[in-house]
């Protein structure tokens, strides 16, 4: 019986200390769910970080985006973003996905880069300048107004007439 009892014993300090373990690792589970649940919030506030440095800065607005103010850069926004589906996000999230398409036309920035600019991946960055550069131009397409071809033939450099007749035109 003495063997049995000393087995008991054991198993009972097992089970005591497996208690203790569940209870450490639900405290621990309860801690980084609460931390997970905080990121969605504390990376929005980080991409719109980069948005509101931008208000009130025009030479900020112009080197990032080539538009001339502030005003200018919300005026085309609300232009071309009354047109892009909510999926339920709010506006000023609509201006993040905008900045990034003007960030990549205006200073030639590889997705990668945007991606790490903006915690976000290079396949997010690439879906959201598609889609963006697709609803602008279909905006702001009746808006630009293309010199005609003979005007223009007359203006193209040298060096592109020489690859093709047709470069320029």
């Amino acid at each position: 019986l003495e063997p049995e009892k000393n087995e008991l014993c054991l198993f009972k300090d097992e089970l005591k200390s497996c208690r203790a373990e569940n209870v450490r690792l639900k405290t621990r589970v309860a801690d980084l769910e609460s931390q997970c649940s905080k990121l969605p919030k504390e990376n929005a506030a980080l991409k719109n970080t980069f948005c509101q440095s931008l208000s009130g800065d025009d030479a900020r607005v112009k080197f990032y985006t080539g538009l001339p103010t502030f005003a200018t850069l919300m005026v085309v926004f609300q232009y071309v973003s009354a047109h892009v589906p909510d999926h339920g996000r709010a506006t000023t999230s609509k201006l993040t996905p905008f900045l990034i398409m003007l960030l990549k036309l205006r200073l030639y920035l590889t997705d990668q880069d945007i991606a790490y600019r903006f915690n976000i991946t290079q396949s997010v960055v690439s879906k959201i300048f598609k889609r963006w550069i697709s609803i602008s131009y279909q905006r702001m397409k009746p808006l630009i107004a293309w010199p005609e071809r003979e005007n223009f033939t007359g203006q193209c450099r040298l060096s592109s007439r020489n690859i093709s007749r047709n470069a320029c035109a």
